[in-house]
C-alpha cells in the first residue's frame, strides 16, 4: 500500500467549472504533505472499482486537473474491485488504491 500523505485540510467534494455551465465533479480534493513536499490529493470514490473506472479517472478527472497543481497525489477509494487485477492496474498507472474499510 502506498504511503498516504499527511492530511493538512479536510477533504471536500468540489465542482470546478470547466466552461460556462459545465462542471467537473471531483469526489476527493485536499492538501497534504508527503516526504516533506506539499501535494494536492485528487481522488475518486467507487463502490466497485474496475479497470474502466481507473482509465476514466485518469482521462476525465486527473488529466484535466493535474496541470493546475505542482505535485499531485492521485487516489482511488473503493469498497471492492471487479477483479484481482484492478488494484495492481491502478498502481501501475501511479494511482494509490485504498479500501473504505482501511480508514
Amino acid at each position: 500500500m502506498a504511503a498516504l500523505p499527511e492530511i493538512k485540510k479536510k477533504f471536500q467534494e468540489v465542482f470546478p467549472e470547466k466552461k460556462a455551465g459545465d462542471y467537473l465533479e471531483v469526489n476527493i480534493l485536499g492538501d497534504g504533505t508527503l516526504g516533506g513536499r506539499r501535494v494536492k490529493i485528487i481522488g475518486e470514490s467507487k463502490v466497485q472499482l474496475s479497470k474502466n473506472d481507473v482509465d476514466r479517472f485518469l482521462r476525465r478527472k486527473l488529466g484535466k486537473l493535474k496541470s493546475a497543481f505542482p505535485e499531485v497525489f492521485p487516489v482511488l477509494v473503493t469498497h471492492m474491485t471487479t477483479s484481482p487485477e484492478v488494484e495492481e492496474y491502478a498502481r501501475e498507472k501511479g494511482i494509490a488504491v485504498y479500501y473504505s474499510y482501511e480508514f
